[in-house]
């Protein structure tokens, strides 16, 4: 990988990973992890719905037929024709 690091690096690296955390410092860790995950969500849900703002007026126009043809069957086959209307 063309890195140079020399026996003192490693060492350092492998002393300041070596210590074991507080608990003050593993709950900032769990803090931080739960938060990007909160992060991730929302912008999750922000992504989702940009998807269901962009709507044409087709779809809109193809999702009433279908919702009419719905009010139909039901209008037509339910035995309480006052409750289906």
């Amino acid at each position: 990988m063309g890195l140079e690091v020399n026996e003192d690096d490693i060492q350092k690296l492998v002393k300041e990973h070596g210590q074991e955390l507080t608990t003050n410092e593993l709950m900032d860790l769990h803090h931080g992890q739960q938060q990007e995950v909160m992060e991730e969500i929302s912008s999750a849900e922000e992504e989702e719905n940009k998807a269901e703002d962009s709507l044409t007026s087709n779809e809109i126009r193809e999702m009433c037929k279908m919702w009419e043809t719905v009010q139909n069957f039901v209008e037509k086959h339910h035995p309480n024709k006052a409750v289906a209307v």
